[in-house]
């Protein structure tokens, strides 16, 4: 039998995994492939579950992905329905349809996350030895009479054929020198816990360009996965090439935690190993001008969209290829987190400034506050700025017009004439008794926040 709680943590690891269900940019209204459905069209069954599956309407969801499984032999739809089967199980039967129906998808194409599911749901399911030959008997079945009623072989043999088939066009495409297949070597090596392999493939797939590969190699944490096989230097030199060519603000944040771990003269070094690896696959530009183009394109692009350049975070995420783990940055965030909670100020700065913006974070400007304002009381000046300038910007929503007044009249005190500008706008509209409260805030603030610190310079 499968354990309560084992198959609790299953299902949020399915589930955190799930395909991104985004229909194409065709305006097909609900109605249309509804009829389109109805009349046997397979790829519009499909897209309906997907539809569906938006909506919210699962169930209904889950018929047509079947409809398209049974009758259409439609892979995509047959994960999809393994998906939506796991996600929205009630009980030990809902699991093991699912099981059937992701074991059914995985033999007729391979895919990486349905495969780490699929070993992590098999090696559950077979504590049960009666019912797991039972499963095995039920999926062989259903895969004759739906798939290929030919196909003689057991339903494992078809998965792990699948699974090396895969592997073996990867191969030889990493061989012409595709950096994408080199890279998603490295991914299935390391998940299958050869770490020197693993870590072969992504230096390669890094040093021909691909970005993913080199961001990854940076980001890698010394007691997890390959990031045991490299030390600190090597990870600033990977980070920095990746953020000369595409600006991510994850990134550049875990460049400065690295930093803290590094001499100068390591940096030096470490920026000059980048230096000649971008020179090895396009040119010499200098690698700090590259960055600083490209943090201007990012911030330029944030600023003239409402939405922020990561999406806001959804708990739906696609691990269909594989190399969509190496931009997972849970267990970056999770160390941004701890590090601010433990007072670094810098880090409580950008915490902040990820939930003004919606970086990796849902936008909340009440959480944004909140961490500027840890930084602001410990004295850091650029957020004491930032936080006035919340304040002043968000008046309407917050009615905190004393608060906005008394950071920015600190900031002001200590040299920004900018903050002064919006102190004195915003002067304008008080009445007596908030005028008064704002002078005696402002007071306090700068005795506590702002005088203590100046003074230990």
């Amino acid at each position: 039998m499968i354990h309560r709680f084992n198959l609790f943590i299953f299902i949020i690891a399915v589930f955190s995994s799930m395909p991104q269900t985004s229909l194409s940019s065709e305006n097909i209204s609900k109605a249309a492939l509804t009829s389109k459905a109805m009349r046997g069209d397979i790829n519009a069954q499909y897209d309906l579950c997907r539809f569906l599956h938006e909506e919210g309407s699962n169930d209904i969801a889950i018929g047509w992905c079947k409809k398209a499984s049974m009758e259409g032999r439609n892979s995509d739809a047959t994960l999809l329905l393994a998906w939506l089967l796991l996600n929205n199980s009630e009980n030990k039967d809902d699991i093991k349809e699912g099981y059937i129906w992701l074991s059914i998808a995985l033999a007729q194409k391979y895919n990486f996350s349905a495969f780490k599911d699929w070993k992590t749901l098999s090696a559950s399911l077979k504590n049960d030895r009666k019912s797991s030959k039972r499963l095995s008997r039920e999926i062989n079945k259903l895969y004759r009479q739906y798939i290929d009623p030919k196909e003689k072989r057991d339903i494992f043999e078809l998965i792990s054929y699948s699974r090396e088939q895969y592997i073996s066009s990867l191969k030889k495409r990493a061989d012409n020198n595709d950096a994408k297949a080199q890279t998603l070597l490295g991914v299935i090596y390391e998940h299958d816990g050869n770490l020197s392999a693993a870590l072969k493939w992504y230096k390669v797939g890094a040093i021909n360009g691909y970005i993913n590969a080199q961001s990854y190699l940076g980001r890698s944490d010394s007691i997890y996965g390959i990031g045991k096989l490299l030390n600190n230097l090597e990870r600033y030199s990977w980070l920095y090439l990746s953020l000369a060519q595409r600006y991510n603000y994850i990134d550049n944040l875990y460049l400065e935690f690295l930093k803290d771990n590094l001499s100068k003269d390591d940096i030096e070094k470490a920026k000059k190993n980048a230096q000649h690896l971008y020179a090895t696959y396009a040119d010499n530009t200098d690698l700090d001008i590259l960055i600083k183009q490209s943090e201007k394109t990012y911030i330029e692009k944030m600023l003239s969209s409402e939405r922020s350049l990561n999406n806001s975070r959804s708990n739906i995420k696609s691990y269909q290829t594989g190399l969509d783990i190496l931009s997972d940055n849970s267990r970056i965030l999770r160390q941004i987190v701890d590090r601010a909670k433990d007072g670094d100020i810098k880090t409580q700065y950008a915490l902040g400034y990820m939930y003004a913006q919606g970086i990796e974070f849902p936008k909340d400007i009440n959480e944004s506050i909140k961490w500027y304002k840890k930084a602001a009381i410990r004295g850091y000046l650029p957020a004491q700025y930032i936080l006035g300038q919340s304040y002043f910007d968000n008046i309407n929503k917050n009615n905190n017009k004393v608060e906005a007044y008394a950071w920015l009249d600190v900031v002001s005190r200590r040299g920004n004439s900018k903050a002064g500008e919006m102190r004195d706008i915003l002067a304008k509209t008080f009445d007596k008794e908030e005028k008064r409260l704002a002078k005696i805030l402002s007071r306090k603030y700068y005795r506590l926040y702002a005088k203590p610190f100046i003074e230990k310079r």
